[in-house]
């Protein structure tokens, strides 16, 4: 089995469904999960957590499918990439949904070729080809997200090695 590590990190959730985000992300990952949370100084009641993972490849993915059925959540997970693999990260807002773009060695976001030759050939101008490329590379989802990433905690470092 190939394994790859990542992140998740939950801007903001309702305090209540903390323990059953824990069993999802128990499910997700084949081991108990307890997070570190601390409050969500943006919306009261509300509580952040980041959580370090490491996981089969593919399990950024299991993680995105449990956490979106929570669908006040604000998140970001990440999945590095593996020898077998690129990486990945997606986003998720209420009113945004779920975003997904690949990513490189660098987490760069990778918008592929066909999609940006689809988006000249469709674009009437400049400033459509503009949007629709602020739109693959995640924009609406970064700018809800801004406000809830500079109130987190610093957060402690940890590195994970995979052999």
């Amino acid at each position: 089995m190939f394994v790859t590590q990542g992140t998740v990190q939950i801007h903001s959730s309702p305090t209540y469904l903390i323990p059953e985000i824990e069993k999802g992300l128990s499910r997700a990952l084949g081991r108990s999960v307890t997070c570190a949370w601390s409050d969500q100084s943006r919306m009261p009641g509300c509580s952040q957590t980041l959580l370090d993972w490491v996981g089969p490849i593919g399990s950024g993915s299991v993680i995105v499918s449990i956490l979106q059925n929570f669908e006040s959540l604000l998140f970001e997970v990440t999945e590095d990439q593996s020898r077998k693999t690129d990486g990945a990260r997606w986003m998720h807002t209420p009113s945004c949904g779920v975003f997904y773009a690949p990513t490189d060695s660098a987490g760069n976001l990778v918008i592929a070729e066909n999609r940006i030759t689809w988006i000249i050939n469709s674009s009437e101008d400049h400033a459509e080809v503009c949007r629709e490329i602020k739109w693959a590379l995640g924009q609406p989802w970064d700018e809800e997200l801004e406000p809830y990433r500079s109130t987190a905690p610093s957060w402690p470092v940890r590195l994970f090695r995979v052999s």
